[in-house]
């Protein structure tokens, strides 16, 4: 029988350690992931989330009030 052990690390076809080629494949698959869902999330930020944050501000603020306040205090 014959010894198929290594002593170093594994590598891949081109020669590099396959641990870092797998890393490199794997970053590059979550990239082209999340640049293929980026136009949905920025669509989503857009259409959604700046609207709803922008009634959020005018519920608050609400700049009418110190116009009108003093000439209703006037008037009692």
């Amino acid at each position: 029988m014959s010894d198929t052990t290594q002593n170093g690390p594994v590598l891949a076809a081109d020669g590099t350690p396959l641990k870092r080629s797998l890393a490199k494949a794997l970053r590059m698959q979550k990239l082209r992931a999340l640049m293929l869902i980026a136009p949905l999330l920025l669509f989503i930020l857009v259409t959604f989330i700046l609207p709803v944050g922008d009634m959020l501000f005018r519920s608050v603020d609400n700049r009418i009030v110190q116009d009108v306040l003093p000439n209703t205090v006037r008037a009692l």
